[in-house]
C-alpha cells in the first residue's frame, strides 16, 4: 500500500517532490499500487522509489530517473522512454508493450518476464540486464553480444518469433563491455645511467597470449630478459572506444611520458614508458605505483619494486632467480590491488560532484559506499560508518571548503588515522582528491603527508 504523505508531496510538482527527496535521501518512497496514468512526471526523481504495481499509462517522463526503483508488475505499456535511465531498477513482469526504449539506460536492470512485446530497443544500453525469460537461439545471442554494421537476418528473426511464439529483444546497437585486466612488465633490477622500458597492458583474458608475444620486442629495454608481468586475477568491464590513462608514479625518479592515455580497442593496448636511474639512486629500491584510470577516476593500480645497482651483478638475479626467498617474495608477489569497495567521505553539500565519481566506480564494477545510499532505515549509521571503514579497500576522500567545515567527514578520517591504518598513517588507502587547483583549503596537519590530488570532477558535472 502506498505512503499517503510520499503520493501528496509528489502531486505538489516536481520541484517539491525533487526538494523532498533531496532533504530526505535515506527515505525510499512508497508508492506501490498507485494510480499515475496520465501525471506529468518530467525531471522527477524516482529512483529507488517503491512503484510496484503503479499504473504509468500515459504519463509524461521526460527525463524522469528511475534508476534502482522497483518496479515490479508495473505498467508502463506505450511510454516514450527515450534516454530513461533504469540503471538496477527491477522491471520484473513489468508491462512494456509497446514502449520506446531507444537510448535508454538498462544497465544491471531486471527484465525478467517482463511483456516487451513490439518495444522499440534500439540504441538501448543492456549492460548486464537479466532478460531471463527471452528464449533465443544461441546464434541469435552471439549476434546480439557483437555491434555490427550489418542488418540483422529478419528471416532468423522470423523463425525465432514462430519456433518461441515469445517476444524477441533486439538491441542493434548494443554497447560491447570487454572483460579487461592490467599486466605490467619492468626490470626488477636496474643499472644507474641506462634507460628501461616500463609496459603496462590492458588486455582481454584470451590475449594474454599475443601480451607475450608482442613485450618479446621490448626485451632489450627490460633488461635482456623478459620479466614475469604483474597481472590482475580480477578483471573490469571497459566499453570499446572508452579512454583509458595510465600514470606511473614514483617519487623517485620521473617517467616519460609521465602519462599515457589510449582508447580501449578491444583484446589488448600497449602503454609504454621510459625511465633513467641517476646516479645518486645507486643501491636504493624504486617504488613505483602506476596508476589505472577511467574518466579521470582511479579504478585500479599496480605497486611495482626496482633494485637500483651501480653495475651489472653476476648472481643468482642474473639467472632469473632471486638471491634469497625475502627478496623474491619482494620483487615478484602480485601486488595489484584492483578496488572492490570505495569509502565515500564527503559533504552533502558536494553531492553532485560525489555523484559523479560514485557512477564511475559502479560503471566498472566497484563498491562504492555512500551514506545515503547504503546505510539502512533503522540502523545505526555511526556503527555503519566504522564497519564501512573497516571493510573498505579504499577511503576516498573529497576535500573542499564544504568538507574541510564537516565535522562528520572530520570524524571519519581521524576514526581511520586512528583505528584502520595507524602503522603507516593511511599512506596508500585515504585517497584524497579535490577540484580546486591550486588545493584550498589547506589540508590540515594530520593529513599533511598525504598527496591530495586535483582532479576536475566539477567540469564534468558541467557537461
Amino acid at each position: 500500500m502506498a505512503n499517503k504523505e510520499h503520493l501528496a508531496l509528489l502531486k505538489q510538482g516536481v520541484e517539491i517532490w525533487n526538494q523532498w527527496r533531496n532533504e530526505h535521501e535515506s527515505i525510499v518512497p512508497d508508492l506501490s499500487g498507485v494510480d499515475l496514468s496520465g501525471a506529468d512526471l518530467s525531471g522527477v526523481n524516482l529512483s529507488g522509489a517503491d512503484l510496484s504495481g503503479a499504473d504509468l499509462t500515459g504519463a509524461i517522463l521526460g527525463k524522469t530517473i528511475f534508476s534502482g526503483a522497483t518496479l515490479s508488475g508495473a505498467n508502463l505499456s506505450g511510454l516514450d522512454l527515450t534516454m530513461t535511465e533504469f540503471i538496477l531498477a527491477d522491471l520484473t513482469k513489468a508491462n512494456l508493450s509497446g514502449v520506446d526504449l531507444r537510448g535508454a539506460n538498462l544497465s544491471g536492470a531486471d527484465l525478467s518476464e517482463a511483456n516487451l512485446s513490439g518495444a522499440k530497443l534500439i540504441g538501448a544500453d543492456p549492460n548486464e540486464a537479466n532478460l531471463s525469460g527471452f528464449h533465443l537461439r544461441p546464434e541469435f545471442r552471439l549476434r546480439l553480444t557483437r555491434i555490427s554494421p550489418e542488418p540483422f537476418n529478419t528471416s532468423l528473426l522470423d523463425e525465432i518469433i514462430s519456433t518461441t511464439r515469445k517476444p524477441v529483444v533486439v538491441f542493434t546497437e548494443m554497447t560491447v563491455l570487454d572483460q579487461v585486466q592490467f599486466s605490467a612488465y619492468y626490470p626488477r633490477e636496474a643499472q644507474t645511467n641506462t634507460r628501461y622500458s616500463f609496459l603496462l597492458y590492458a588486455h582481454t583474458k584470451e590475449a594474454f597470449e599475443q601480451v607475450a608475444d608482442d613485450v618479446e620486442k621490448f626485451r632489450d629495454e627490460l633488461g635482456n630478459k623478459v620479466p614475469p608481468p604483474k597481472t590482475a586475477k580480477q578483471t573490469t568491464q571497459i566499453r570499446l572506444d572508452t579512454p583509458i590513462t595510465i600514470v606511473p608514479e614514483s617519487e623517485q625518479i620521473e617517467f616519460d611520458p609521465p602519462s599515457l592515455t589510449k582508447k580501449w580497442g578491444g583484446e589488448w593496448t600497449r602503454f609504454g614508458f621510459d625511465f633513467k636511474p641517476t646516479q645518486a639512486m645507486s643501491g636504493d629500491t624504486l617504488f613505483i605505483r602506476a596508476s589505472v584510470q577511467v574518466a579521470t577516476v582511479e579504478v585500479a593500480h599496480i605497486n611495482c619494486a626496482v633494485e637500483v645497482i651501480e653495475e651489472k651483478r653476476n648472481s643468482p638475479s642474473d639467472m632469473g632467480e632471486a638471491e634469497s626467498p625475502l627478496e623474491e617474495a619482494k620483487l615478484n608477489s602480485n601486488t595489484f590491488s584492483l578496488y572492490q569497495t570505495i569509502f565515500i567521505s564527503y559533504s552533502r553539500k558536494d553531492k553532485e560532484v560525489v555523484k559523479v565519481y560514485k557512477l564511475v566506480q559502479e560503471a566498472v564494477g566497484n563498491i562504492a559506499f555512500k551514506d545515503t545510499d547504503s546505510i539502512r532505515a533503522g540502523e545505526d549509521w555511526r556503527s555503519a560508518l566504522a564497519l564501512a571503514i573497516d571493510q573498505a579497500d579504499i577511503f576516498q576522500l573529497f576535500w573542499s571548503d564544504n568538507s574541510a567545515g564537516s565535522p562528520n567527514v572530520r570524524d571519519e578520517w581521524e576514526y581511520t588515522l586512528k583505528y584502520k591504518c595507524p602503522e603507516n598513517r593511511c599512506v596508500g588507502f585515504i585517497r584524497p582528491v579535490c577540484w580546486n587547483d591550486p588545493i584550498k583549503p589547506s589540508p590540515p596537519e594530520e593529513l599533511g603527508h598525504l598527496h591530495f590530488k586535483y582532479v576536475p570532477l566539477d567540469e564534468l558535472v558541467a557537461s
